[in-house]
């Protein structure tokens, strides 16, 4: 199962832009459909979702790992291994301590990085 696209050279991770999750979330906020970072952080996919509002979702949890792993790559280093660490790791716990408590600021940083990327370029 490939949940990353892969670029004409063959790369793929979260350090590139993923050009079908990036459209996706601009969608979604264009219509006013992203999720608040702190509901986004807490929504568990239910078996009646439709496959829109999962894959919208899906783009936002992207945008913010692409932003994070970019941008704050010690942090989030630092939280990946905490949350390997952990037999039962607390998410909801380590997120802010390994990100800051200030959620609204994370989020408006996330959307302005989102905002900032250039439009991709449609593949032939």
């Amino acid at each position: 199962m490939l949940f990353e696209s892969v670029d004409k050279e063959g790369r793929a991770g979260p350090s590139l832009v993923n050009t079908y999750r990036l459209g996706s979330y601009r969608r979604c906020q264009g219509n006013h459909q992203l999720l608040a970072l702190a509901d986004l952080l807490h929504f568990i996919p239910d078996d009646n979702d439709s496959p829109e509002k999962v894959a919208a979702r899906y783009a936002q949890a992207w945008a913010l790992t692409h932003y994070l792993w970019n941008k704050q790559p010690a942090r989030m280093a630092a939280y990946l291994k905490a949350m390997e660490e952990k037999e039962d790791p607390q998410w909801d716990k380590l997120f802010p301590a390994c990100f800051g408590d200030d959620i609204n600021s994370l989020e408006a940083t996330v959307n302005a990085y989102v905002e900032a990327m250039p439009q991709p370029v449609a593949r032939p």
